[in-house]
């Protein structure tokens, strides 16, 4: 919102003010934005969820990859 408060001379010379904003913004104008918007988080969402896969899998190959060199420097 802009403009919630104002500030006004009246015709006394005295100051006042004013408390308010913009009306609402109605549902039908804004449905298609907000169907929008829920469509982009859910994209940033699944793409969030893909790296974190990436994430998990490298560090569980580099954990095996740790646990194979531990195990092959013992047996020696």
């Amino acid at each position: 919102m802009t403009s919630i408060t104002s500030r006004f001379k009246n015709e006394d010379d005295a100051i006042g003010y004013a408390f308010g904003g913009k009306p609402a913004l109605a549902l039908a104008d804004i449905a298609d934005l907000l169907s929008a918007e829920r469509d982009l988080c859910y994209a940033a969402f699944e793409a969030f969820q893909a790296v974190i896969g990436e994430q998990t899998t490298a560090i569980s190959d580099f954990q095996a990859t740790e646990q194979s060199r531990e195990n092959s420097n013992h047996a020696r």
